[in-house]
């Protein structure tokens, strides 16, 4: 019973992915290991995505929650951020329809469903990432581990990919995209690792302002401009 559940799963994966198996060890002990095609299409796009999907629900609600809070100014930090994720989106319809056009020449194969799937899920997922990076400004969060986290293993899942186009696809368009594509993930990884400058509430201004004026008071130049002109005297000086 579980040889036959586990040859039907595999069956259904199989014909998903356009007959390429998504687990095959043989291929992995090659010279030039490389995983199969429904793994980087399944697996690899849907653990990132389905981390920061799975987590939307707790992340809405914190920002629910969360009263007291100044909108953070939009920054030139904040403002990469939401054009590059835009960008990745762009990048991976522009990937799709490439290969489409192609006729996925570099492989010989049709394209099979998964890379449609895949192409959705990921879009979507960053079109997502591009709304939160806005609403945890406006809520005033200067950075977000939600977001960093999905973008590390966004990034870690994209290297074998990465990996089976250089040894395998280097002179195909569709490859010269998802080149472009992971430079700009990384980009995007890279500045999720900046926090954004948080911003000044009335508490922390009164406090500015009262120690801005203690030291005025404390390191007044009135004695600096007398001493330039005559000796200091006893008089001259003033109580802190």
């Amino acid at each position: 019973m579980t040889n036959l559940y586990s040859t039907n799963t595999s069956g259904l994966f199989t014909d998903f992915c356009g007959g390429s198996p998504i687990w095959d060890p043989a291929s992995l002990e090659t010279k030039s290991p490389r995983f199969p095609d429904c793994f980087q299409q399944t697996l690899l796009v849907w653990i990132p995505c389905g981390w920061l999907w799975i987590s939307l629900p707790f992340y809405i609600t914190y920002f629910v929650k969360k009263l007291n809070f100044k909108s953070v100014k939009c920054s030139v930090l904040n403002l990469s951020k939401t054009v590059l994720c835009a960008l990745l989106v762009c990048l991976v319809l522009i990937g799709q329809l490439t290969e489409e056009h192609n006729g996925y020449q570099c492989t010989g194969l049709k394209i099979p469903t998964s890379h449609f799937v895949a192409t959705g899920i990921k879009s979507g997922t960053f079109l997502m990432a591009v709304i939160l990076i806005q609403l945890q400004r406006s809520r005033g969060d200067v950075s977000s581990g939600v977001l960093f986290v999905f973008w590390l293993i966004q990034l870690i899942a994209d290297i074998i990919p990465l990996q089976s186009r250089i040894s395998n696809q280097a002179g195909c368009a569709e490859s010269v995209v998802f080149y472009v594509y992971f430079a700009v993930l990384v980009a995007v990884f890279l500045l999720h690792c900046v926090a954004e400058k948080k911003p000044q509430t009335e508490y922390t201004k009164k406090i500015s302002v009262f120690v801005n004026q203690g030291l005025n008071r404390c390191f007044s130049i009135h004695p600096i401009e007398e001493g330039t002109h005559k000796s200091l005297v006893s008089e001259d000086e003033r109580s802190v």
